[in-house]
């Protein structure tokens, strides 16, 4: 990897106003997604007004060519909802089934209820002919003519590097915590740009990474090693590379852990506030 080591002073200030451009798209993203979610009446009386069965497709029978503000307007307010909704596929009555291939019922599910994606565990995370095939049938079970709605999936995984790595095959890549201490930007930015190389191959666009959360407790088994460190300021360094090798290979990135998964200080005030406040 070549050698870019941050600077004190005006990489700082160049990296931070990279993070900060980060948050205003994600920002901007959420509220093109909460367009999906009219409340009004009138909105859903729209859209029920339409004639068609689906409610989302043109005179014949696709929405190929359609703009997204014609696709929002054909959509029902359920398909809408399930636009934000992005379930995962395991064997939660424990039948022993093989999850490495498309089954009877994730299929049906994909056709019918429109859900915006899918996340892949272990259990759905084969070789890579299983997770190609795999991949490549969910997208044609939701872009097929059988399908209600006809958009393609997000396809995710948590592919952080280190010690959370769904994809067993593949590159070995260090963790957030050997990133963070290399205080090295570019070799954040290349590892991501792998890892995301090496995703969208086996057909997935959005990985769950990088990790945001800050090492505030060294004892903590959950984030330790998947930390870029303590430092707010180096951490929001490293994420920004870190995003934008991702976005290199094509592949989405998305920050986490919200509100975060390290218990906060015993001096914190932790206040209880609604979902409508929030």
């Amino acid at each position: 990897m070549k050698n870019r080591i941050i600077p004190e002073k005006t990489t700082l200030k160049r990296y931070r106003a990279k993070a900060r451009a980060c948050s205003r798209v994600l920002l901007s993203l959420f509220l093109i997604f909460s367009l999906f979610l009219p409340l009004s009446a009138e909105a859903e009386k729209t859209g029920s007004a339409s004639g068609s069965k689906t409610g989302s497709t043109s005179a014949d029978g696709s929405i190929s060519g359609l703009s997204p503000e014609e696709i929002l307007k054909k959509m029902t307010l359920e398909q809408k909802i399930a636009q934000m909704l992005l379930p995962s596929v395991r064997d939660e009555d424990k039948g022993g089934q093989d999850l490495t291939t498309l089954t009877a019922t994730a299929e049906k599910a994909i056709r019918e209820h429109c859900f915006c994606g899918y996340l892949f565990f272990d259990p759905n995370c084969g070789s890579i002919e299983q997770m190609t095939g795999l991949t490549a049938s969910m997208q044609r079970a939701a872009c097929g003519s059988e399908s209600k709605l006809q958009i393609p999936l997000l396809l995710t995984v948590d592919q952080e590097g280190g010690r959370v790595s769904r994809i067993g095959a593949g590159t070995l890549t260090p963790g957030n915590t050997a990133l963070g201490a290399s205080w090295n930007s570019r070799c954040a930015e290349e590892t991501a740009e792998i890892i995301g190389s090496e995703l969208a191959s086996l057909g997935f666009n959005l990985d769950y990474a990088p990790v945001m959360d800050l090492s505030t407790d060294p004892a903590s088994s959950v984030i330790a090693l998947r930390s870029f460190g303590g430092d707010p300021a180096a951490a929001g360094i490293m994420g920004a590379a870190f995003i934008s090798g991702l976005h290199q290979a094509d592949v989405a990135a998305c920050m986490k852990h919200f509100p975060a998964t390290v218990p906060p200080p015993p001096t914190a005030t932790l206040t209880c506030r609604s979902l409508t406040k929030v």
